[in-house]
């Protein structure tokens, strides 16, 4: 397994702030936006290295690249709430489909480490974890039941001993 990713500084900050914009507004979940942002960091460093580096500068751009779109002066994390979500709007539908689809990717992240983040798990009243639980159980029993069956002899190999030598069967 690869180790794990660190997003850090302005770029985890800018993460924050998206996190913070795009998950649900219960303040249970915007108390885990922290770990939220440490379960994205994990998922990116699974990436391939160029895709990796395209969605850490990706973040950089949302952050700083508002001057140059005309979204704002100032950085996204620098923002209130409120100017968030109205940048972020004017990102989702600004005439640049690079932005977009860029926006809309990170979106995805941010979804998938929010949604299963325990408490925001316990707020929406699924409970996942029980689920695992008696799906592992379940399948520990599978293997108990396999390992005490008995099996038949393993067949003997098909034709001759030179046909199925590998030296013998490429001659």
């Amino acid at each position: 397994m690869r180790p794990r990713h660190q997003l850090q500084g302005g770029t985890r900050r800018a993460l924050v702030a998206l996190i913070e914009a795009i998950g649900p507004q219960d303040p249970v979940a915007a108390a885990s936006a922290g770990r939220v942002a440490d379960r994205i960091a994990n998922l990116i460093g699974h990436f391939p290295g160029r895709l990796r580096r395209g969605i850490v500068i990706g973040i950089w751009f949302l952050e700083w690249g508002a001057p140059l779109m005309g979204w704002g002066l100032r950085p996204l994390s620098a923002l209130s709430p409120e100017a968030r979500a109205r940048r972020l709007k004017k990102i989702l539908r600004s005439r640049l489909r690079p932005a977009r689809l860029l926006f809309n990717s990170i979106k995805v992240m941010i979804c998938l480490g929010v949604y299963s983040e325990p408490s925001v798990e316990a707020l929406m009243g699924v409970d996942r974890r029980s689920w695992r639980a008696a799906r592992r159980a379940f399948r520990d029993r599978l293997l108990a039941a396999q390992a005490e069956a008995d099996w038949p002899p393993t067949p003997s190999p098909l034709g001759a001993a030179g046909v199925s030598d590998p030296e013998g069967y490429l001659k």
